[in-house]
């Protein structure tokens, strides 16, 4: 008897201890779920992830699942980053080529990811994991729309709406209206114990009277110093209506900021690494105080850290960049400047975290005199990285040449002879504050005594030399009889 009593609180414990999991999940879920686009076109399904912890998420490290008779865990990747910062959403499309689904898919906006995902048209059961064995968030479905509509998650209350994808969620009225009852189950207790239906959510066909508004910045998450970057952001009301002209007022946290009449995508740069909060504040009436939305996200910049590790050799003079930082880095529109050729990198070219790109001599068409220099600059044109490094350069320059006798080698020197004594003329006066028309009142005098001395040199040479000349009175009473010889 007491053994079976055991084993019900055993199992009692068990059940709140998967119900606390649930309730401190890491803070991932999944908010929406195209499932059913309209027509039979699979190519337009996704779901929507809400990221509601207070730290960036890596979600290369977590999988979403689907569930047949067993669950399956699907990676999820990026072209770019899978880094989904706090209090930000991400779509993860059912595709294995992102490239051609957004192509497909032009208006949805903000992050998109992808995986191998199953999503049935007209039933199907979706989670996350992060550790490839627990589910920790999952939602079911049982019914088709093929509406054009998506199965969307309001406070807390799973029901069917006007697709909002990336942006919060918003009560929109219904594209059209559709008999069919869909259903929906979730594991977590809050979900079950809101739901007002049998079915778990609500299915309404009247529009609702109340006009709100919602504004999504769309940005990187993750950009780099002194690198511009898009901006762009949506503005919905929940009458299905885009926004696309009002007063937006921008704030990039880095002591700039910037006001606009039209939704319209411009650049930005920070200068420097950092972690700063980019704001957007949108209103309907530009006179008004009070904006009708606001949102925000955190933007974090790493350094450009790219050098030019290596390059090659007169055979394969190929140039070889290595990323140094612990982020990706978008090399689009850079450009690699040799001695006689630039080379301008294609757009897309990502460079890995701590990794290492090698551009080949056939596409950059470097020669091996291009290598002895190379200079490496953003799309903005500001020099990232110089090979050999700028200490090098600056310690050849600092390198005598004793062959050249110019007099920018020598600039105190009057001859090409560099042991001559120089003159420092800037010492000929201490003193230029006292000046007549530009001369110095000293250097005058000195010049005035050096022409005296010459005067009076010359004066006494004059004098010595008179004294020493013979008298005319004596050349003529000497003769030659007045000289006799001896012997």
């Amino acid at each position: 008897m007491h053994i079976v009593i055991l084993k019900k609180y055993f199992v009692l414990l068990l059940i709140f201890l998967r119900s606390f999991k649930v309730a401190c999940a890491s803070g991932l879920e999944i908010t929406e779920i195209m499932y059913d686009p309209a027509g039979s076109n699979t190519s337009h399904q996704w779901i929507e992830i809400y990221n509601n912890s207070s730290d960036p998420i890596d979600l290369a490290t977590w999988f979403v699942t689907d569930y047949d008779t067993t669950w399956h865990f699907r990676a999820i990747s990026s072209d770019s980053s899978t880094i989904l910062n706090s209090d930000s959403y991400a779509l993860i499309a059912k595709t294995s080529n992102l490239a051609d689904f957004k192509s497909k898919n032009t208006n949805l906006v903000g992050q998109i990811l992808k995986s191998n995902i199953t999503l049935g048209a007209d039933s199907g059961k979706i989670g996350l994991s992060s550790d490839k064995k627990n589910i920790e968030s999952e939602v079911s479905y049982s019914s088709a729309m093929d509406n054009g509509n998506s199965l969307q998650k309001i406070d807390n209350i799973w029901i069917e709406a006007v697709p909002t994808p990336g942006i919060k969620n918003i009560n929109n009225p219904l594209v059209s209206t559709n008999e069919n009852s869909s259903s929906i189950d979730s594991n977590t207790i809050s979900e079950e114990s809101t739901s007002s239906s049998s079915s778990g959510y609500v299915k309404t066909n009247s529009k609702t009277e109340v006009y709100t508004i919602a504004t999504k910045i769309i940005s990187p998450g993750v950009v780099t110093a002194t690198l511009e970057f898009p901006i762009n952001s949506i503005t919905t009301t929940s009458k299905k209506e885009t926004l696309d002209v009002g007063r937006y007022v921008w704030s990039f946290g880095d002591g700039t900021s910037l006001e606009a009449e039209s939704n319209k995508e411009f650049k930005h740069v920070y200068d420097y690494p950092g972690d700063y909060v980019l704001k957007l504040s949108f209103y309907n009436n530009r006179f008004k105080e009070i904006p009708d939305s606001v949102d925000r996200m955190e933007i974090k910049v790493v350094p450009a850290d790219i050098i030019v590790s290596s390059v090659g050799t007169q055979l394969d003079p190929y140039i070889e960049l290595e990323n140094k930082s612990t982020y990706e880095i978008d090399l689009s529109k850079w450009a690699i400047n040799g001695v006689s050729h630039i080379f301008i990198l294609p757009t897309g070219t990502i460079i890995l975290p701590n990794h290492k790109l090698k551009l080949s001599p056939k596409n950059t068409g470097f020669t091996n005199d291009d290598i002895d220099s190379i200079k490496v600059a953003n799309n903005t044109g500001k020099i990232i990285s110089i090979y050999p490094s700028e200490e090098i350069a600056k310690t050849k320059d600092t390198i005598p040449n004793y062959k050249k006798t110019s007099i920018v080698d020598y600039p105190n020197s009057v001859s090409s002879d560099v042991s001559a004594p120089a003159i420092d003329l800037n010492n000929l006066g201490s003193s230029t504050t006292s000046s007549v028309n530009g001369l110095n009142i000293k250097s005058i005098y000195s010049w005035l005594g050096l022409i005296g001395i010459i005067i009076l040199g010359t004066f006494i040479m004059f004098i010595v030399r008179k004294k020493n000349v013979i008298p005319d009175y004596l050349e003529q009473e000497v003769s030659a009889q007045d000289i006799t010889i001896i012997e």
